[in-house]
């Protein structure tokens, strides 16, 4: 008998931490979508920009570039949050089935998320350009 409930345990736990996956893949899918969405918009502002040459673009650039990064972070951030709810679980020291992440979540780590390489090389890099489209 106690073989049998040891069994079930271990099952729950195979489908929660198969529902924390689910959720960081669904966060890594929302970061890619934030920066397909943002590549089609920069790229739509910058034909406006070659076409007319009008001084709202760049400033535009500026304003989604600077929406988008701090969408992407924040997922990054979330997608960060359930690693560690991950962690935990793998180890036992959360309850089965519990999704919050309030417990693992710190302002550092939402910052840290700004820091990322892929936020720095992909929006830094096109906020730069953005910059110098409006300096010109």
């Amino acid at each position: 008998m106690n073989n049998v409930s040891e069994k079930v345990m271990e099952e729950d736990k195979i489908r929660y931490l198969e529902a924390i996956q689910g959720t960081i893949n669904r966060m890594a899918s929302n970061s890619f979508a934030i920066k397909n969405w943002f590549v089609v918009l920069f790229g739509g502002l910058l034909t406006i920009f070659f076409k007319q040459h009008e001084i709202w673009v760049p400033i535009v650039g500026i304003v989604i570039t600077i929406f988008f990064a701090t969408q992407d972070a924040y997922y990054l951030y979330l997608e960060r949050s359930y690693r560690n709810l991950y962690a935990l679980a793998l180890k036992d020291e959360v309850e089965l089935f519990d999704m919050d992440t309030t417990k693992v979540r710190t302002h550092v780590l939402y910052v840290k998320s700004f820091g990322s390489f892929s936020i720095i090389i992909y929006f830094v890099s096109l906020l730069c350009f953005a910059i110098l489209l409006f300096i010109k």
